[in-house]
């Protein structure tokens, strides 16, 4: 996998992370382990071009999730059945492929 997809997977990964944490204890203050893994997300951000971590950070303030994975040629996002070879640039996890429906990162 390319090491920038690979980045922003795990950015959605501890999105995720602190997003549950935050539902399940929204009054408490934030937890050393809670600090530490916004730490990560900004080290990861910066790490990744502005104008992924715009399209990024545009999903996550909807709900939704970025970064889908493609299964049997189909965007796990929206569904899409997605042309032959979009699916295997994105089965290549050689950089930024996005869904022509949906407009999320796909990567296998």
């Amino acid at each position: 996998m390319d090491e920038s997809l690979a980045r922003l997977v795990q950015l959605q990964e501890y999105d995720l992370i602190v997003r549950e944490q935050r539902i399940l204890n929204p009054r408490g203050a934030p937890s050393k382990d809670l600090t530490a893994m916004l730490g990560r997300i900004e080290g990861l951000r910066g790490q990744l071009p502005t104008d992924v971590v715009g399209r990024y950070d545009r999903f996550v303030q909807g709900d939704k999730i970025a970064v889908v994975k493609v299964v049997a040629g189909q965007c796990q996002g929206c569904f899409f059945r997605l042309p032959t070879g979009l699916a295997a640039q994105a089965k290549a996890n050689a950089g930024f492929v996005n869904c022509p429906n949906c407009g999320r990162f796909l990567y296998c």
